[in-house]
């Protein structure tokens, strides 16, 4: 189990990252689709919150400890911040890349946590990517269907 937590706090990193980028870009967006993307990103960020606390839960149910440093969250992450002056179609392009990138790490660790036979983790996981792959259908609609970079 303890490669499975190292997994989860790499995953914790990575939503940390992510929800902070998703409120960069609720207070910053503008332009024509303000009001569709304003709330589209705040009920992103609110989703994105409930599972950095919901991976950190399953990290302490495993006898690990979560990473709680922002400091360590950005140094390991695998994703990149974003700055605040994006237009709103690339926001939407950088969150489709990003959902993109985070649903392959958790494709990768829902196989570890199979392999053992760790089912509360795999559940967890799998709802993410569930809701992951909605949005991320949303935002490449939003784009015109072209795929994230």
């Amino acid at each position: 189990m303890a490669t499975l937590v190292e997994d989860l706090n790499q995953l914790l990193a990575d939503y940390q990252v992510l929800y902070h980028k998703v409120r960069n870009f609720h207070w910053n967006v503008r332009g024509e689709h303000f009001f569709q993307l304003h709330a589209e990103f705040e009920t992103l960020y609110t989703a994105l919150a409930l599972r950095v606390d919901e991976i950190a839960e399953r990290i302490l149910a495993l006898g690990g400890s979560p990473t709680g440093s922002m400091a360590v969250w950005l140094e390991t992450s695998r994703l990149e911040e974003a700055g605040t002056e994006l237009s709103s179609r690339d926001m939407v392009a950088a969150l489709a890349h990003d959902l993109e990138t985070v649903n392959g790490y958790l494709a990768a660790t829902i196989e570890k946590g199979e392999a053992a036979s760790d089912r509360p983790t795999v559940n967890l996981l799998d709802a993410f990517s569930d809701a992951q792959a909605q949005t991320l259908w949303m935002f490449r609609s939003f784009l015109g269907g072209v795929p994230a970079r």
